[in-house]
């Protein structure tokens, strides 16, 4: 795909049966935009015509899934997914300043599984299990700030696990605790 002021963006899949039980398939894409778009400036009876700069972008992702049914019938799904970014913010539009300095980056990971097993007639059980990692980066170059630069990191982790049993004493009803 492709689109104004730069941008492109091409990406692929590949899905695989890798047995008679099993398959899997991966995933990736790439956007790029440089974003530098043409605008009419008006200030009061003056009219320039100026062109928007620092909003670029450039981000990666990717993913990758795998599915497996064993010989019970239960089955479990993988899942991995990662994004990455690194971008112009534009700022505000200030009279004969077109300068800025803003950029963001971001990454975005998680990893999850899913275990699914029909244990009887009436009980199943499903338990999960998943990872995520995100990670964002700010810099402002700028005289406003000491040192003439602002530069905030933040960093969060999360890992969560969960089993559910459901239990069908009648057709149309259905009762689970999840932990």
């Amino acid at each position: 795909r492709g689109g104004s002021f730069g941008q492109i963006m091409p990406s692929f899949r590949y899905s695989q049966r890798l047995g008679s039980n099993t398959c899997a398939s991966v995933e990736g894409s790439y956007q790029h935009g440089d974003g530098n778009y043409p605008f009419l400036l008006v200030n009061g009876i003056n009219k320039t015509h100026e062109k928007r700069i620092n909003s670029d972008i450039d981000a990666w992702t990717g993913e990758a899934n795998l599915y497996h049914t064993f010989a019970d019938h239960s089955k479990i799904s993988a899942k991995a997914s990662w994004f990455y970014s690194n971008r112009g913010l534009p700022g505000a539009v200030i009279l004969y300043n077109p300068i800025s300095r803003e950029r963001l980056w971001d990454e975005d990971f998680f990893a999850q599984t899913l275990y699914q097993r029909q244990l009887s007639e009436r009980w199943q059980l499903e338990a999960r299990l998943k990872y995520s990692h995100s990670w964002n980066r700010y810099v402002d170059t700028d005289v406003k700030y000491q040192n003439g630069r602002q530069v905030d990191t933040n960093r969060q982790n999360e890992y969560y696990a969960s089993a559910t049993v459901g239990w069908s004493p009648l057709e149309y009803f259905q009762v689970s605790l999840a932990e």
